[in-house]
């Protein structure tokens, strides 16, 4: 029975090793980089919720437990990494838009100065 323990464990820490990696909080120990593709941290999430769904009842407390918290844990990260993504995105349209229009003010003063023929 232990093996089977030991099994579940490593299923569990396997899927939310990949959802950190995925959420860019763990350095993908291939290319040495935090790589954010957070489809596929949800993607490990659902995962874990659909384990979690299917093992009803047939988990030992200690299971439950560590389940339910690495579930809460990846789930918490996500929503913070997702909002900081949002920031970021509103922070370069901002930045974007600023420069836009710092460009449309360049012409129009250089157009002011300039006498139609």
């Amino acid at each position: 029975m232990e093996n089977k323990n030991n099994k579940f464990y490593e299923m569990v820490l396997f899927l939310s090793t990949i959802a950190f990696q995925s959420m860019g909080i763990l350095e993908n120990p291939l290319t040495k980089k935090a790589e954010k593709h957070l489809d596929v941290a949800q993607q490990m999430i659902d995962y874990l919720d659909m384990l979690k769904e299917k093992t009803y009842n047939n988990l030992d407390s200690k299971e439950l437990d560590a389940l339910n918290q690495t579930i809460y844990e990846l789930k918490v990260s996500f929503l913070r990494v997702q909002n900081e993504e949002k920031e970021k995105g509103e922070v370069k349209k901002n930045e974007s838009e600023k420069n836009v229009n710092e460009k449309k003010k360049g012409k129009s003063s250089r157009n002011k100065g300039k006498k139609e023929e």
